[in-house]
């Protein structure tokens, strides 16, 4: 996909050099930016377009907002995999900003649990098989997710579970060293790894800990610290913990298990992607 000249939105057909395009429904927002439904004319393929409006007002928060966005470009550009939303192009102009990208019909996981609930175990078995083969191949690009929750994993009408929002996304050289991993404080407090609050560098690791944050999510409909109402409060003890809380009970043994070696305290002891493949509650499906 390329570039074409972009409009005001008016409804109008959007044309461009190489293909035209029709803005849709708005259907999500973020801090500053909008998303809406998208048309391409020429393929008929239905987008999910990310635009942020460049208005005279531009401050701190847009240009945070549009470095993520930059960032989620790079990241694209570099990936490509069944389990991860396509990336179809950019286009900026002077006063607009736009990301094209796979639209997933189904919505988010989180928008599902809070539609139906808490998911059978088959059904996480599933899914975590799916977003453990989309990370597996993140990481296998030295690729760190790093705001791995279910609102960022989305799931198509067909069954397949695709991760999206790669904003705080970062490619290190050296994943495995700790001394020298990432150290920003990024992510969602109840999701975050022990080891990406204390900042003491982290680096794929920390994606297994949210991730089983997530099948915990999913078994329960709640995150596994929710006896700390306040999120400074749980950073604090997540931070400071010297065991992971006991995985939800609801699951079986082989669940748990899966859990346990996803949230280990010392990052370096935490399950690989690799290992996890292999594990029992998935690797049989």
């Amino acid at each position: 996909m390329c570039s074409p000249e972009v409009q005001e939105n008016t409804g109008d057909l959007i044309e461009g050099s190489k293909f035209r395009w029709k803005k849709g429904e708005l259907i999500g927002h973020g801090a500053i930016g909008k998303v809406y439904m998208g048309l391409n004319f020429e393929t008929g393929e239905m987008m999910a377009v990310k635009q942020v409006d460049l208005g005279e007002h531009f401050g701190p928060q847009a240009a945070e907002e549009l470095k993520a966005m930059d960032q989620e470009i790079h990241i694209f550009s570099m990936i490509s995999h069944p389990n991860l939303v396509r990336y179809y192009g950019m286009e900026k102009t002077s006063t607009q900003f736009f990301i094209f990208l796979e639209y997933v019909s189904g919505g988010s996981i989180a928008t599902m649990l809070r539609k139906f609930g808490a998911f059978s175990e088959q059904m996480v078995s599933n899914f975590t098989a799916q977003i453990v083969d989309g990370l597996h191949y993140l990481h296998s690009q030295s690729i760190c997710h790093r705001d791995i929750k279910a609102a960022n994993i989305l799931y198509s009408n067909d069954g397949v579970v695709k991760l999206a929002d790669f904003g705080t996304a970062k490619k290190i050289a050296d994943v495995m060293n700790m001394s020298t991993g990432l150290k920003s404080l990024v992510g969602t407090p109840y999701m975050m790894a022990p080891e990406v609050i204390r900042q003491t560098g982290h680096g794929p690791p920390a994606d297994i800990w949210s991730l089983a944050c997530v099948i915990w999510e999913m078994a329960t409909t709640k995150h596994p610290f929710t006896q700390y109402t306040d999120r400074m409060v749980a950073m604090y003890n997540i931070a400071h913990a010297k065991a992971p809380p006991n995985p939800p009970e609801t699951l079986s043994e082989i669940a748990q298990d899966f859990v346990r070696k996803c949230m280990i305290i010392e990052a370096p002891r935490r399950a690989s992607t690799k290992q996890l493949l292999e594990h029992p509650f998935i690797g049989e499906g």
